[in-house]
């Protein structure tokens, strides 16, 4: 992207847009649970998900909770919620039109952690 990577704002906080923007000069990685946005800064990714600290599920979009299996069963925790960035990827699950017992197997979230 041509943007200037040393020295990167890593941080939490509730005045700066969550995700990773820059002000042309610097990055920043914003963590916090919430932002807002700011008109010095350009967003650059906003793919992320918060962690609930109370029980580890993901909240996306509008709240949706997706419950996960954290690696030794610890999960991000704290006094509020934690944000993460995230990448997603799409691909077929089924080759042809799956029975009812193959569609009633499916499941949303992320496989068992190692």
């Amino acid at each position: 992207l041509g943007m200037p990577v040393g020295n990167p704002w890593v941080s939490s906080y509730d005045r700066i847009p969550v995700g990773c923007t820059t002000n042309g000069q610097k990055m920043f990685w914003n963590f916090h649970g919430s932002g807002r946005g700011r008109g010095d800064l350009m967003p650059i990714c906003k793919a992320h998900v918060v962690v609930r600290p109370d029980d580890g599920a993901l909240i996306v979009g509008r709240g949706t909770a997706i419950p996960l299996e954290w690696k030794d069963g610890k999960h991000p925790s704290g006094d509020a919620p934690a944000a993460h960035l995230m990448s997603a990827r799409m691909q077929s699950v089924f080759n042809k039109v799956p029975t009812e017992a193959e569609a009633a197997s499916l499941k949303i979230g992320a496989p068992k952690p190692s």
